[in-house]
Parts: structure tokens; sequence; C-alpha cells
């Protein structure tokens, strides 16, 4: 099983193949090709200004792959993630919002009530205005003539 230096110089190496080369990450980098070539062969490990200067000239390079093997996500899919959060935030509060019915249930000629309703959608039955109507408030309505025709959502 491979050391944990090892492992480091492989993905180092392989994060250096895939840019060009020794002699490409080089000239881009400023670190010498022949001291890239060395710390192959000799089995070196990165030092922390090195894993710097790549850092600062690619903006694709992941050091926390490079020492650890585990991808970072890129900062671009951080704030997608943070803005669809917000939408989904904001949006279930608009259902929230929508799901508060106020219904006003006639219980006979001397006037009426009024229900604050805030239930899961999926508790819903619709009456024949379209109006929600969750089935726990039904539940204490049993044995009352409202008129309503019911049908579940």
């Amino acid at each position: 099983m491979e050391n944990i230096k090892e492992k480091i110089l492989q993905r180092l190496l392989e994060f250096i193949e895939l840019k060009g080369g020794f002699y490409v990450v080089g000239e881009v980098t400023g670190v010498s090709p022949q001291s890239l070539y060395t710390m192959r062969k000799r089995g070196g490990t990165p030092n922390s200004e090195m894993l710097a200067v790549f850092a600062e000239c690619y903006p694709d390079f992941d050091a926390n792959h490079i020492l650890t093997g585990r991808r970072s996500v890129p900062v671009s899919e951080l704030l997608r993630a943070e803005l669809e959060l917000s939408r989904l935030k904001s949006d279930m509060m608009d259902l929230q919002q929508t799901n508060k019915v106020f219904l006003q249930v006639a219980l006979g000629k001397s006037g009426g009530e009024a229900y604050a309703l805030d239930c899961p959608p999926e508790l819903y039955l619709r009456d024949i205005e379209g109006s929600d109507i969750p089935m726990a408030f039904l539940d204490s309505l049993v044995g009352r003539n409202l008129g309503l025709t019911l049908s579940v959502k």
C-alpha cells in the first residue's frame, strides 16, 4: 500500500501531466521543470510555497485534492447552490402563505365563524368553489350539513 507522501506526489504529477507536463507547468508557474522532475525521481512532496504558486497560476488547482484525495466543491457551484436554496426558501414561504386559507363557515342563519387553516397540502380536500379545506377541520364538522361536495386532491 502506498504511503501518504506517495499519494500526494502521484496526485500532483497527474495534475502536471493534465496541464501539459513538466516544461509547460514550469513555464506557467516559474518553478523549474528540473525541480519538478527531481521531486518525482526522489519521491519528494511539494512544499507549501509550490502549492501556493500552483494555486495562483491555475484557478482549477485543488490543493485539498492534492493533499487529501478529496475534491473541493468549486466556488461557482457553492454560489449556485446558495442561490437555489434561497429561491427554494422563498418558494416555501409563498406556499405556506397560500396554504393559510380563511374559510367562512355558515353555522346557521345567525352568522358564521372564521377559521384560519394551516395544514400540509396533502391533507386538503376541495369543495365546490375550489377552496382548500384540511381534513382535520372537516373531521370537526362531522354531523353538520354545510353543503360541501368533497373530492380527494
